[in-house]
């Protein structure tokens, strides 16, 4: 017997359309009563029938499947089709979708009252998987894993010793995500290695200020950064920083206070250059040390003392009083902090090194 497929449109023998479950084999026909055959189903032709507006469509006009059911692992309306059906339904009975986005946002918050560890191991490993893929680093974490490194490091940093600050919820709602000033005390996944990827032995908690701060340092010069944080190195310089290196940092302050909320900027060349000319950071102690191609000045986050402006007050703009030349490690560790809060890092990392 002979059926014509759905997608395809091409009338074929009986045997195209056979699909083996538990051991038996039925016709494969869709919740529609629609025939597919096998070639079609698997996604092999590289096209897929919507059974909205009935259009032969790529592939990869079809959301992925996140349920088991379909062989090409693709939904059965394409993404087109199945925005425009959520949209109508938020329009018919807008206030039905406003009470069950309370809802939803009720039900994850017991459910991180009650376990927070789990929804923060979550949100971690999820994190972490995201990162990997970006970095292109090897990921090999559960969420079972992270739940346990809560546990044996008795819910603290493993540098620091700091308890984690579970009260902000990041793991359930987004408006608390990522770097802020509330953020500086929560947990995060840190690679002891940072050129490695994100497997069992590579991988530990601390605090999101140490993550930041610590970025592709090693815990060598980790420590050497914490120790003149506490007390100023004195070094000499190892060389002046050159003219267009000066600007290049100038245009990059200027580029800052046009795309953010304060507008203050008061700094010159004459300033920056009266700044950098003892060749060291003006926190740290720690001698610049510059970059070989213009392209690696502005982002080659490797170099972790090459100069960078720093504002000492987050709020304020570039202002003559409230800017200062540091090295790029103490401004990335720095970030949306303030001295003493970085300081206490500091101290706490360097006695539990020891």
């Amino acid at each position: 017997m002979n059926y014509k497929c759905f997608h395809c449109e091409k009338i074929q023998p009986e045997e195209n359309f056979l699909i083996e479950i538990k051991n038996s084999f039925r016709l494969n026909r869709g919740i529609t009563g629609l025939y597919h055959c096998n070639k079609c189903s698997s996604g092999d032709n590289g096209f897929k029938r919507c059974t909205v507006c009935l259009k032969l469509l790529s592939i990869e006009d079809f959301n992925k499947r996140r349920a088991q059911g379909s062989l090409s692992g693709r939904e059965n309306k394409c993404g087109k089709c199945k925005y425009e059906r959520q949209k109508n339904r938020i329009n018919a009975d807008p206030e039905r979708q406003k009470n069950i986005k309370i809802r939803n946002k009720n039900n994850k918050e017991e459910r991180y009252l009650r376990n927070p560890q789990k929804e923060w191991a979550k949100y971690l490993r999820h994190t972490a998987k995201a990162n990997a893929r970006k970095r292109k680093k090897e990921f090999s974490l559960d969420r079972l894993f992270v739940e346990e490194l809560f546990s044996n490091q008795d819910n603290k940093c493993s540098v620091t010793k700091i308890p984690f600050d579970f009260n902000i919820p990041s793991a359930y709602t987004s408006s608390k995500r990522g770097v802020n000033i509330h953020s500086i005390y929560q947990p995060s996944l840190d690679r002891a290695n940072s050129s490695e990827g994100y497997s069992h032995n590579n991988i530990r908690l601390v605090v999101r200020i140490l993550n930041l701060a610590r970025n592709k340092l090693s815990d060598m010069e980790m420590n050497r950064l914490f120790k003149s944080i506490i007390k100023k190195e004195n070094s000499q310089k190892e060389m002046s920083v050159p003219f267009n290196y000066q600007g290049i940092m100038l245009t990059n302050a200027k580029m800052r206070t046009k795309n953010s909320s304060f507008k203050d900027f008061e700094l010159d060349i004459d300033w920056i250059k009266e700044h950098t000319r003892k060749g060291v950071c003006n926190v740290t102690g720690i001698p610049f040390k510059l970059s070989k191609t213009k392209k690696q000045r502005v982002s080659d986050k490797s170099n972790w003392r090459y100069p960078s402006i720093d504002r000492i007050n987050n709020e304020i703009g570039y202002t003559k009083k409230n800017s200062r030349i540091v090295v790029w490690g103490y401004n990335q560790a720095k970030n949306v902090w303030n001295d003493q809060q970085i300081k206490k890092i500091a101290r706490l990392a360097i006695a539990n090194s020891k």
